[in-house]
């Protein structure tokens, strides 16, 4: 590529960094010949609250982190559907709404079996 810098150029671009996405980028990143490039949509929700806390999940329907789908108005529905869409750093998994384990588990521990 005339005039791009080695920077710019990548053997791989991955479109969607939601579940599949960065697990697909680490793995090709194992080789240390191979560039990978992951893009996704929106901005970034590195350390942003309302992403790491599930319940902050509803500040995030209709935020710069969704993509805010929707259907037409339904017939009987009385009006439309709206379906939420991750559009950050994290894709989909950043509107679910579990937390870490420490979070969803309470402070009870899991014990290895032998």
């Amino acid at each position: 590529m005339a005039g791009a810098a080695d920077s710019d150029i990548h053997d791989v671009v991955i479109v969607g960094g939601g579940t599949a996405g960065p697990v697909l980028a680490g793995r090709l990143s194992e080789d240390p010949d191979v560039r990978v490039c992951l893009v996704e949509g929106g901005p970034s929700d590195v350390g942003d609250e309302r992403v790491l806390r599930p319940r902050n999940r509803l500040g995030l329907l209709e935020s710069e982190f969704d993509y805010d789908y929707g259907t037409v108005p339904q017939p009987r529905g009385n009006s439309h559907i709206r379906y939420a869409a991750g559009r950050c750093s994290a894709g989909a998994p950043s509107l679910d709404a579990r937390g870490s384990g420490t979070e969803w588990m309470g402070g009870h521990a899991c014990r290895p079996t032998t």
